[in-house]
């Protein structure tokens, strides 16, 4: 279950890593209408790089047990900062709503992941 619950994390926080291909793939993935200004495009790129290290976290965490508590800790408080700014923002687009439901079924798996942590390290 834990292995499945890092393989669920890894790919939610992959699918942004598309973002570097460009405005338009960016504009697919959160719902733009307008493509990005140059200084946007490069702060959503940069974004998308570090979703891509956050799931290559949770890929080597899969191998590396003493990596899972810290890693689900980083992932958790990357994805309920965004939870959070979104709870308290008003632009709600169906593309924004789903970036929300992955993180929270991210969170979901990362409960898991941290309940397994919490078991096996007493």
């Amino acid at each position: 279950l834990v292995f499945s619950a890092w393989l669920l994390v890894a790919l939610i926080h992959l699918l942004p890593l598309a973002g570097l291909a460009g405005a338009e793939r960016l504009q697919a993935l959160y719902g733009l209408a307008e493509a990005p200004t140059d200084a946007l495009l490069l702060l959503l790129q940069h974004r998308a790089w570090q979703f891509g290290l956050l799931a290559a976290a949770a890929l080597w965490a899969l191998w590396q047990p003493a990596l899972r508590l810290p890693t689900a800790c980083l992932v958790l408080a990357s994805d309920a900062g965004f939870l959070l700014l979104f709870a308290l923002s008003s632009h709600s687009g169906p593309a924004l709503q789903r970036v929300a439901w992955a993180d929270g079924i991210s969170m979901v798996a990362l409960t898991l992941v941290l309940i397994d942590a919490w078991r096996v390290g007493r």
